[in-house]
């Protein structure tokens, strides 16, 4: 295995994080379509109340880590009365990519709570045997 990609044995940073988790705090799976367009996988995840800035994304050839948090702090003040909660969702998911991919070509972008990534397949690669 190179030296970049990614191994389901690799203990990452953000993990590490989710096992830190306090009250208030939410992890979840982002729901994700992976589509095949020909040349190209287009994926798509769902990260509703998500932040642009606040998403994280790693790929190698054979998968891809979408990482995302989310704070929300609500407040009600009225006379005799307070009332304060904070909460907090992560979202993780490390997607085992049906085909190899090119890292270097995968764009993304991030609207409406939807999350689209767009990579090109790396073209087949193999050798002919001949038969003696």
């Amino acid at each position: 295995m190179k030296k970049n990609e990614l191994s389901p044995f690799d203990i990452d940073p953000i993990i590490k994080k989710l096992f830190e988790i306090p009250m208030g705090f939410i992890s979840k799976m982002p729901a994700i379509d992976i589509i095949d367009k020909d040349k190209q996988l287009l994926i798509r995840a769902d990260l509703p109340g998500v932040d642009k800035k606040d998403i994280k994304l790693k790929i190698d050839k054979n998968s891809l880590i979408i990482a995302a948090t989310s704070s929300k702090k609500q407040e009600n003040k009225k006379e005799y009365y307070y009332y304060s909660e904070r909460r907090s969702t992560s979202y993780y998911r490390r997607i085992a990519l049906p085909v190899p991919v090119v890292p270097e070509t995968a764009k993304a972008k991030f609207e409406n709570g939807t999350l689209e990534i767009i990579v090109d397949k790396a073209k087949e690669e193999g050798k002919d045997i001949e038969i003696s």
